[in-house]
């Protein structure tokens, strides 16, 4: 009889394993237009690809009227795609994000089925998919979730290419890939499929034979992922030089260039807040002695997370989502731990990973507590899960499937919450939709002015031309210097031009609005701008001034 309950329990289990997974793909894909654009990376990705349907232009990406050079144009490309197909809004923009995500939690599982076991591949695209840092680069339009799934399918290629005794094709979707990642964000690409290159010949002894397939397969790549520099570079080499020097050189040399000043130990204190509670896993997997598999994780520790961590640390330009490649390697070996840890009977692990878990979803039925605006329904929603996650403890179905549907349910807490928490607080997180709506349904014949500001998103969400006030902000000036005998060069206003300043002192602006960050509204130049407005609009960090 016990065991009857069992199986039931265990097929009982198995269904809502499948229903939670449906919603979790459900989720994924709706609500993605609940919040705009956030400033100032995602809203500058968006209004170049945008830029590029306005102008027809899908070589030469343009930033507010400036040639906008900082990365290869395939991320604007398939923005524009997206754009083309559901229109300006977060669909357009962030549809191919989800597909995306959709293939590096499958391209993590095949590679860990071939790294290790089936059941190792499927913990491991688990808990790669319950990420936080991965689920929040799935829902901000940058280049870094896509160079991510290139590198994870070059990767994959390029194991299927030992483990099929060199099978010829295999070599070539390594090197095609590789390439479409170079197109994505250049050398960053290698770091995943180098590192796991490095793993196996130090780990299995393998290598690549150089012969003719191999030259030709290099040969592939230097098509595919050279093919928008060769263009660029044949009409305007110093295009090349820039891309070179300062967008390579000097972001991993010259912090100052950017005005970013990021610590050696910037990525070493904030991956493990975005790995967790996954953390248990890996000191798990490290301590285990005695067995070959054990040498194994270690050297996959060593090689493909601590050696690019290093790297990544040494340089000067640090952003959270550059270690987002690093991630698959620790999926992979927390995959084994998990796999190790229900082999052996152990639960303590998933009784910290569930009780974490219980934790979140306790402080999402509490939001209401902080800064941030919540609903009833933010609480409510937090209040089940809590619920769901404290029946696990209870559950009567195998440690392993309790481990597999509290992954699932965290990930689908995540996915339903956010578009809620993000739509109430659109501002507090940076996003300035609500600003440019305000702008075209009550100023819609008015011209906008926008004081030392880069805001990308008010050209994308009122397909207006924006003139912007030139002062002291180091963006403002590091955009503007590309701009000496463009077109767009009328529409960038610097204070520091005499006859620029006199101009606007006479000015009276009364067929424009000028937006203005509260910040700077002690700027002297700014004061003298805003004495010609009699009435202001109070937003979370901006003024309309009309």
């Amino acid at each position: 009889m016990g065991t009857l309950r069992i199986s039931i329990a265990m097929k009982w289990s198995t269904q809502v394993e499948w229903a939670v997974v449906l919603l979790c793909l459900i989720f994924l894909f709706v609500r993605l237009d609940d919040w705009g654009v956030l400033e100032s990376s995602e809203a500058r990705y968006a209004l170049i690809a945008q830029e590029m349907l306005w102008r027809g232009d899908f070589i030469h990406p343009y930033f507010l009227y400036i040639p906008h050079y900082g990365k290869p144009p395939l991320t604007y490309q398939i923005t524009s795609l997206g754009i083309k197909i559901f229109e300006a809004n977060g669909y357009g923009f962030r549809f191919f994000l989800q597909l995306s995500l959709l293939l590096q939690v499958w391209f993590t599982y095949l590679i860990g089925k071939r790294l290790f076991t089936k059941r190792i591949g499927i913990y491991a695209a688990i808990a790669l998919a319950s990420f936080p840092l991965v689920i929040a680069a799935s829902r901000n339009l940058t280049t870094d979730s896509f160079l991510l799934t290139a590198a994870l399918i070059s990767t994959y290629f390029v194991l299927r290419y030992f483990d099929s005794n060199r099978k010829k094709t295999n070599l070539y979707l390594f090197t095609l890939f590789l390439g479409v990642g170079f197109l994505i964000k250049g050398f960053t690409v290698f770091i995943l499929p180098g590192a796991l290159w490095i793993y196996l010949c130090f780990e299995r002894k393998q290598r690549i034979k150089f012969g003719l397939h191999t030259l030709w397969a290099f040969l592939l790549f230097a098509l595919v992922g050279l093919s928008w520099y060769a263009i660029i570079g044949f009409q305007n080499p110093a295009i090349l030089d820039h891309l070179i020097q300062r967008e390579t050189i000097d972001r991993i040399a010259h912090a100052a260039v950017f005005h970013r000043n990021e610590p050696f130990y910037y990525f070493l204190i904030f991956t493990p807040a975005f790995v967790l509670p996954w953390w248990c896993y890996l000191i798990n997997a490290y301590r285990k002695k005695g067995r070959s598999e054990t040498r194994q994780v270690r050297y996959l520790l060593y090689i493909a997370f601590l050696l690019p961590l290093l790297i990544f640390s040494l340089s000067s330009s640090k952003r959270i989502f550059y270690i987002l490649s690093l991630l698959p390697p620790l999926a992979w070996i927390i995959g084994f731990s998990v796999d190790r840890a229900f082999e052996g009977g152990k639960r303590a692990s998933w009784i910290y990973l569930n009780s974490f878990f219980l934790l979140v979803a306790l402080g999402i039925s509490l939001l209401g507590l902080t800064r941030l605006h919540t609903t009833l329904l933010i609480s409510i929603s937090g209040v089940g899960f809590v619920l769901f996650f404290a029946l696990l403890f209870i559950s009567k179905t195998a440690c392993s499937q309790r481990f597999t549907l509290s992954s699932l349910l965290f990930l689908l807490l995540l996915l339903w919450v956010q578009p809620l928490v993000f739509r109430q607080n659109e501002e507090s997180f940076n996003g300035l939709r609500p600003i440019a709506m305000a702008i075209r349904k009550d100023f819609p014949d008015k011209n906008i002015w926008v004081f030392d500001r880069l805001i990308p998103s008010l050209r994308l969400y009122t397909a207006k031309d924006l003139d912007i006030i030139v002062d002291q902000n180091s963006d403002v000036h590091r955009e503007a210097r590309f701009l000496k005998g463009k077109p767009g060069e009328a529409r960038y206003h610097d204070l520091k031009n005499r006859q620029v300043l006199e101009n606007l002192e006479s000015n009276p602006l009364d067929k424009a609005i000028l937006v203005v960050y509260k910040r700077d509204m002690r700027n002297k130049y700014c004061q003298m701008l805003t004495s010609k407005f009699a009435h202001r609009r109070r937003f979370d960090k901006c003024f309309i001034l009309y």
